[in-house]
């Protein structure tokens, strides 16, 4: 059933139209069999019997009537494929240039087509030349004012509209816009052109990636453990005595939902259902997804098209080679919608967890008011005054893709986070696909299992994944590296000893320490400069920033 609901939807509309979003009339969704049909569906959604094929069926009307309402009052771009390509004009291009650039021709035409004698042909010529230069002075000027003009609204935009500053600069200069080359290398070196061998690679590669990881050094022990005792906290929440979290599972207000969807990045890809937020942001389409989230939240069921996603290879190093799956960066496309009821839990839990201060002061990761700067600076501080300090840089491997979901959901469990919300979690995860796409083209679809980390507890400077491990001697550090290793042989998080590095931080003079770090049986490098959060910081105490890296 989950498949065929994903497929109804897009079969039932041509995925090829592309809609002009910032044309949206006023009355966009106010007609009034618009409001009849959603209504109706309001009226489905408090009578809807808990099933699974129901959620789907009241998902997919939804869907339609958007698009029924997209396809009758948004205008839509052209199908430029078969159509010649011209070259675009200059942006300071203006009708007085078109008028002076005609001119211009025409003298041109007169004077090369002349057949008449000497004095004719140098008075045409000298008409030509004046022509060209009034046009070439024109040119010049209207550019040089064009970009001056140009120049100040951008700076204008530096403090007062910071969104709209970073659009005008992604659009300055020339477009490249690269395919994914549909080649790749075997494992014996030669190049495979066919088009599904290559597909099939780049699915196998993404599954793989997103398939959790084993290793001999996690503890089963404690892992057999901790899902009894999850499977035992679970159990408790089916008793009718149950008390379940009452901040986190009262019910949904209308102030929440307009609050989310109002403040959605209206610019962002839509996924599978290809339901952009922008045509969300309207009373009716908000009052509809208020019943639609309060029935998921009290049922735990969600659309089935709301565990596809779409994955779009960005690759993360110009320089390296573009035909290596693995040379690239996944983002995945989600459901607009399901990403507001995520926004929702995300907003409730991270509000709960904040009020009864759970998480570590020391995590700024994705933090309200905190930012990778904070840790910068903190890290700048201690350096500077210190004469000795020891510090172990970890990179976690594939920290977002291999996370254990039974043990994300044992913390959440341990942390008072129960009830429907945490069903609704449970939910979105359960067998939830992916699929890579390649120039227009989908892979077939694979399973993941993998799911964004945010976890304590170290006293050291953590943001997300990123961790960094201070301390004034070197048994201190070492005393750290093993906690933080038993820690992460426990929860089944792996620790790339490849990237983590060492730096001592310490003045010119001072020798470096010949101490050999390790985590478990791998030996850290340690090394006089490293990246952190964007900066780089070397073993005297110095650092540079380049322009674009820092969070």
């Amino acid at each position: 059933m989950r498949h065929c609901i994903a497929t109804q939807t897009k079969e039932k509309r041509n995925s090829n139209l592309r809609y002009k979003l910032n044309q949206i009339p006023l009355d966009f969704m106010t007609s009034d069999i618009q409001r009849s049909a959603l209504l109706t569906l309001i009226e489905n959604i408090e009578r809807c019997r808990e099933t699974q094929d129901n959620i789907d069926k009241i998902y997919n009307e939804l869907c339609e009537i958007i698009f029924s309402e997209m396809n009758d009052k948004i205008p839509k771009f052209e199908d430029n494929s078969s159509k010649k390509r011209y070259k675009h004009r200059k942006p300071y291009w203006n009708d007085n240039l078109m008028s002076l650039w005609n001119k211009m021709s025409i003298k041109e035409k007169e004077f090369t087509h002349c057949k008449g004698n000497r004095n004719t042909r140098a008075s045409l010529r000298n008409s030509y030349i004046q022509a060209r230069d009034i046009f070439d002075k024109t040119l010049r000027r209207t550019e040089r004012t064009y970009r001056k003009m140009k120049a100040v609204d951008i700076e204008a935009m530096t403090t007062k509209k910071p969104n709209d500053f970073w659009e005008k600069i992604r659009n300055l200069g020339p477009r490249n816009h690269k395919s994914i080359p549909i080649e790749i290398v075997d494992e014996s070196g030669n190049i495979e052109t066919d088009e599904q061998l290559v597909l099939d690679k780049w699915r196998i590669d993404f599954e793989n990636l997103y398939t959790g990881s084993n290793s001999d050094e996690f503890d089963y022990e404690h892992y057999r453990t901790v899902m009894s005792h999850k499977y035992l906290l679970e159990t408790n929440m089916e008793d009718p005595l149950f008390i379940q979290n009452e901040y986190l599972n009262r019910n949904i207000t209308l102030d929440e939902i307009h609050d989310i969807v109002m403040h959605s990045k209206s610019k962002s890809a839509s996924g599978f259902d290809e339901i952009p937020y922008i045509v969300l942001k309207f009373p009716i389409v908000i009052e509809t997804i208020l019943k639609l989230f309060q029935l998921i939240l009290d049922t735990s069921l969600i659309p089935s098209i709301w565990r596809k996603s779409v994955i779009c290879p960005i690759l993360k190093d110009p320089s390296s080679d573009a035909r290596m799956p693995m040379n690239y960066r996944g983002v995945s496309l989600l459901s607009c919608i399901s990403k507001l009821y995520s926004a929702f839990m995300n907003k409730r839990i991270t509000f709960y967890l904040e009020n009864e201060d759970i998480l570590a002061d020391e995590q700024n990761g994705f933090r309200k008011d905190r930012s990778c700067e904070d840790h910068i600076y903190t890290l700048n501080s201690i350096v500077r005054n210190n004469k000795s300090l020891f510090v172990a840089f970890i990179d976690l491997r594939k920290c977002f893709d291999f996370i254990d979901r039974d043990m994300m959901l044992y913390k959440l469990l341990k942390n008072n986070i129960d009830g429907k919300l945490y069903n609704s979690i449970k939910s979105i995860y359960q067998n939830s696909e992916s699929c890579v796409r390649l120039n227009g083209k989908l892979t077939s679809w694979f399973d993941c299992v993998g799911i964004d980390l945010a976890d304590k507890n170290l006293s050291v400077l953590l943001y997300a994944d990123d961790i960094a491990l201070i301390a004034k001697s070197e048994l201190d550090l070492q005393c750290m590296l093993d906690k933080l290793h038993r820690w992460c042989k426990q929860w089944r998080v792996l620790i790339n000893t490849d990237k983590s590095k060492c730096i001592h931080f310490r003045n010119g003079k001072s020798k470096q320490t010949e101490y050999n770090f390790s985590v478990g049986r791998n030996s850290l490098e340690i090394v006089n400069q490293y990246k952190y959060l964007g900066v780089t910081f070397s073993y005297n105490g110095s650092f540079f920033i380049k322009c674009g890296n820092t969070c």
